[in-house]
């Protein structure tokens, strides 16, 4: 049994999506240390994908990787999606559980709805606050340590007042989180601050050096895409040699980690994803282990497994944050600019929910912006999320009603994609699990 395996430092391991379910549990000489699933696609206790799942962790080591917490929602984290994932920890027994630092959650029109997709929360002390508190809640209730990650998001808030390094080290000083290091949205982010790839190199080694070393508990490596000067964290492609140089310094800097290749379009074959993973542990052995930084003291912490912590329910799941890291922050998000951040968060949703003859900028909250580097700033990087949503409800529709798919895209190619966003707009999903509003 694999379940509650404690994964090498140097373990590599891919994301196991749909398409390869087959091949990886067809056996054969696969050398992967770890396998990662999205956790909201296994949230069911007694379907099928749960049962592979359970299959799976007598092979492998699992590590379970969120989207659906929405840990930076002003609204709070959704108990009952909670309590779901509390379940499927329990029963996997993960090597590692991680999640977003961002926000998915929030109030529109006369509901909740949820937006399954990470977006930013300012890098500011109510920022941190909130989030801190958040984590604290989802630590306390699943009795363990998980790992938050940093986004490559396009949009930014005027309010950011704190580098990202410092951001996301005072978050696990205050919660004892472990951090999750995305070295592919690191790059992004720098190249649609308008740098070249030299520049983009050196702002994300510079970032790198910012971070604790305590604190890292794992690497994610993936692909991008750019599309007429916007670079796309997109997870689509083979990792990109400047992620692979920012890996390499990541080895030097703060030590070998658990490290995960994450392919999640226009999948390869196994094979091809396999080369991928062939290819981080050549980066390891290039490096004489003398210059691989050694693993560093764990971070002394409440939730330290040498203490287990008492379960708690979702609901009574407390706030025990340390000492302030950052001065001035509160638990109640403070007001900036006449609107509080559950009234910012709200109108971002607002705008990406926009009705096609409206359009998302004139929605769009007070604060918000684009990257500088983003041809076309704010309208152009709001389309590019409401690009996403689309493509994520025309996937959800599909997969429960697949021969509907087949036969409006017979009759009219590409209306079924529009039909999907227009379901999404006007009845947007307000659960974690994307496949509870598909089955609606």
């Amino acid at each position: 049994m694999k379940r509650g395996a404690t994964l090498w430092p140097v373990a590599v391991g891919i994301g196991w999506r749909q398409p390869h379910y087959r091949d990886v549990m067809a056996g054969g000489m696969l050398n992967l240390d770890f396998l990662e699933v999205h956790t909201e696609d296994f949230l069911s206790p007694g379907g099928a994908s749960r049962q592979l799942l359970m299959e799976a962790t007598r092979r492998f080591p699992v590590s379970l990787h969120g989207v659906g917490l929405g840990l930076g929602s002003a609204i709070g984290v959704d108990p009952r999606h909670l309590q779901r994932v509390r379940a499927l920890v329990d029963a996997v027994q993960p090597a590692l559980v991680s999640e977003h630092a961002g926000f998915t959650r929030a109030r529109h029109r006369h509901g909740i709805v949820h937006l399954h997709e990470p977006l930013p929360i300012p890098f500011s002390a109510r920022g941190l606050s909130l989030l801190a508190s958040q984590v604290d809640t989802v630590q306390q209730s699943l009795g363990r340590r998980i790992l938050i990650e940093n986004l490559g998001v396009c949009l930014a808030w005027d309010e950011d007042a704190i580098g990202e390094p410092d951001f996301f080290n005072a978050l696990a000083a205050r919660t004892g989180c472990g951090l999750l290091l995305d070295l592919n949205s690191v790059f992004v982010r720098a190249l649609n601050r308008g740098l070249d790839d030299e520049a983009a190199l050196r702002t994300g080694m510079a970032w790198i050096d910012g971070m604790a070393p305590a604190a890292v508990g794992q690497y994610h490596v993936s692909g991008h895409s750019r599309v007429e000067g916007l670079a796309l964290d997109d997870h689509g492609g083979a990792v990109a040699e400047p992620v692979w140089s920012l890996y390499r310094h990541a080895l030097t800097r703060i030590g070998a980690r658990p490290t995960l290749v994450e392919w999640d379009h226009a999948l390869p074959s196994l094979p091809v994803l396999c080369q991928e993973v062939a290819r981080a542990r050549r980066e390891q052995r290039l490096l004489d282990r003398q210059l691989i930084a050694p693993p560093p003291p764990r971070p002394s912490s409440r939730l330290a497994p040498s203490r287990p912590m008492p379960r708690r329910t979702a609901r009574a799941a407390v706030t025990t944050a340390s000492t302030a890291v950052v001065p001035g922050d509160s638990l109640r998000p403070a007001r900036r600019d006449g609107r509080d951040l559950p009234d910012q968060q709200s109108g971002l949703v607002a705008a990406l929910l926009a009705a096609p003859g409206i359009g998302p900028t004139p929605l769009a909250p007070v604060g918000l912006r684009a990257l500088s580097g983003i041809g076309g700033g704010l309208p152009r990087a709001l389309r590019l999320y409401q690009a996403h949503a689309s493509g994520r409800a025309e996937r959800a529709l599909s997969a429960v009603y697949p021969r509907l798919r087949d036969r409006v895209e017979a009759d009219e190619p590409g209306s079924f994609a529009s039909l999907a966003w227009a379901c999404w707009r006007r009845h947007p999903p307000a659960e974690g699990d994307l496949g509870e509003w598909g089955k609606r």
